[in-house]
């Protein structure tokens, strides 16, 4: 796959999946919907923000790194932006259980985080400095 049609295609997911953000958060009471209410809320929020995150993550990148080909920075701005998208989606989820706390905002961020310094150490020297 090229990278104008995985950027194309991230593009459509972001947008399909904010205009149902959107549609979810105007038309879906979250006191009746149930289970399949937050679901899909839940759903559409994580891949709006995973594929915006990783949209803008590959367009950073590629301006800050231009002596790499610009296709090689799309599985770390994808994995990233699913990291982030995950992150916030359930810190949310946290929130509107009223579980979120400092300390359990922490943990997460720490979890996230040793996820990526994980694919860090593991991902070959042209990424690595």
């Amino acid at each position: 796959m090229s990278l104008r049609l995985a950027l194309v295609t991230l593009a459509v997911i972001a947008l399909f999946s904010g205009v149902g953000f959107w549609i979810v958060i105007a038309n879906v009471d979250p006191n009746r919907a149930g289970a399949l209410g937050l679901t899909i809320f839940f759903t559409t929020l994580f891949f709006g923000l995973a594929a915006t995150f990783t949209l803008v993550g590959t367009f950073v990148r590629v301006a800050l790194q231009r002596q790499l080909a610009p296709v090689r920075h799309l599985g770390v701005a994808l994995r990233q932006g699913v990291l982030l998208a995950s992150l916030f989606s359930l810190a949310l989820l946290l929130q509107g259980q009223h579980y979120l706390r400092w300390w359990n905002a922490a943990a997460l961020i720490l979890f996230i985080a040793t996820i990526e310094f994980f694919f860090l150490m593991s991902t070959p020297p042209p990424y690595r400095r």
